[in-house]
Order: C-alpha cells, then structure tokens, then sequence
C-alpha cells in the first residue's frame, strides 16, 4: 500500500499560474501549519496559553483542506473541537497508533471525498512503524490523503509531513524517497492495498497533487532540489515569491524578520492562485513559532 501510494503522490505535471477556475474546475484552499507541539518550557507561548487562537487562526483563514505539523494528540482534538466542520486523519509517528508527534490533515468532507489514507514513515523502510530514517534525531512521518472532489470527481492527492530538524542525510534521502517512488506507477491508479489498477484514474492519466509541510530546508539545499527536479512546483516560486518570505519566526513578533521559508506547498497538476504566508499576532507574540501557509489553487 505504503509504496503504490507513494508512487502516485508524486508522479504527475507541473503547474501553471492562473487567475480563475475555468469551467469545469474546482478551486481549493490548503494551508500547512507547525503549530508547535506542547511544551511547558515554552513559558508564556505554551499550548494551553494559544490553543484557542490556533484554532481561531485556521478558521479565520477558512481553508478546505489543512495540515499540521509537531501536534499531540489532545492538540489535535482541541482542533478538532474547535472545527467541527473538518474532519481529520493521521497517526502518531511513534507508534502508528497515539504515541508521538502527528502530521495530520484535516478537510471539509462537504468538499472532499476521502478515498483511501496512508502513513509512512521517512526512512529505508517506510512501512516500518516507528523507524528512523538515516541520521534523523527522531521517527519522521508523511500522512498520505487520497480525495475525490464532490462537484467535479476529480480524485486529488494530498500529502503531509514533517522532515527532521537535525539530520541533513534524513532529509535528503526524504525528499529522494517521495520523489524516486514516483516512477513506476505514474500514470495509473491503486487501491487500498497498493494493487496497481489497469488504467489511469483521470483522463489524461495525471493525477493533481499537493505536497506540504515543515521540510526543515531551503531552496539553497539538495533535498529542496531532488523535490522541483521530480516535477513538483513550489507554489511560494509560481506566485512570484510574495512578502513575507520566512515561515519559521520563533514566537517572539518584536524581534523583527528572522528564520528561513522552510514551510513549502508543492503542487503538480494543479494551478497556483495565491500564496500567503500568515502574520498572525497575539499579545506580541506570534501564535506559533511558525507562520501558517495558505496556498489557493485550481484544480482541473
């Protein structure tokens, strides 16, 4: 399943920009989103001190389709309390099931069907519940969705993650995982066991796909690189690199600009409308230590 899934993540067109939906299409909203996971130590920016505006900030920016990064699980049921108009899918990395950091994704089911979900995790064996990957500090995991859209049928793959903050081999070889698999089954279909179908699931055999997260990397290094040089655009790149361009902030907003864009939307198959990057401040303190990405797109 983890495999055949995979594949077909990653494996379809690049991406054009464009201004309007044309017949036929659907436009949708995705954001990703660190939140941070619970930390104590984080003094006044503790969980239980910015939960309520987390969730206020979600669904200010209304988004059909989200992924968090660094959430517990009692964060995302406070989310999930929060937004009763999303549901969610995702594991915990440590253990599959509850234990650990999850990178779930949350989506209007008014709007998308869920087909079929997956989780693997970012190692040599991706299948292997909880493994390690490489020179990673931690387990890391990506969340699969696998979506049909209501108005038009159009199936959609949506894919979550989280790459390793320390080790620079884990995400290389990460971003080299999403994009080697793309090949064999790039233009056909599987079902929940990872069975190839016969033939492709859209009529041009291209499957639209948006790849997110918190990839701990720039533009400037070979991870970044082995992602575009699969056929992925980076949305942040096909909007003509908007203000602000740096996602990880720290909580403190009076510091001025700092950190790195390392929160990224890729697309493939589908048209980039809009990118923002959130500034969303509370008390002089941003609501998390990252800013929130929100990416409108076309899906054909």
């Amino acid at each position: 399943m983890i495999r055949s899934l995979l594949v077909l993540v990653l494996a379809v067109a690049g991406c054009q920009p464009a201004d309007n939906a044309p017949p036929g299409a659907t436009d949708l909203t995705v954001m990703t989103f660190n939140i941070r996971y619970d930390n104590p130590g984080d003094g006044p920016s503790a969980w239980p001190n910015r939960a309520d505006w987390v969730a206020e900030t979600i669904g200010t920016a209304n988004p059909d389709v989200f992924g968090l990064q660094e959430a517990l699980l009692h964060q995302i049921e406070h989310v999930a309390a929060a937004l009763p108009d999303y549901r969610w899918v995702g594991v915990g990395r440590d253990d599959g099931e509850e234990r650990g950091e999850f990178s779930p994704v949350f989506y209007r089911a008014n709007l998308l069907e869920l087909l079929d979900t997956g989780t693997w995790w970012l190692s040599d064996a991706p299948a292997d519940t909880g493994s390690v990957g490489w020179d990673a500090a931690l387990p890391r995991v990506a969340t699969v969705t696998h979506f049909g859209l209501r108005d038009t049928g159009q199936p959609l793959w949506l894919i979550n993650t989280h790459f390793d903050h320390l080790g620079e081999v884990a995400r290389t070889q990460s971003a080299a995982l999403l994009a080697d698999l793309s090949g064999a089954l790039a233009l056909t279909g599987a079902d929940a066991t990872g069975t190839p179908s016969t033939k492709s699931e859209a009529s041009d055999g291209r499957v639209p796909v948006v790849l997110m997260g918190d990839f701990n990397f720039t533009e400037a290094s070979a991870g970044y690189a082995n992602l575009t040089g699969s056929g992925l655009q980076d949305a942040f790149v096909a909007a003509g690199r908007p203000s602000p361009s740096e996602t990880f902030t720290g909580f403190d907003a009076t510091a001025g600009p700092s950190g790195d864009r390392i929160d990224l939307v890729f697309t493939s198959g589908a048209s980039v409308r809009s990118y923002e990057a959130l500034d969303v401040i509370h008390e002089g303190r941003y609501v998390s230590d990252h800013r929130p990405v929100v990416v409108s797109l076309t899906i054909p």
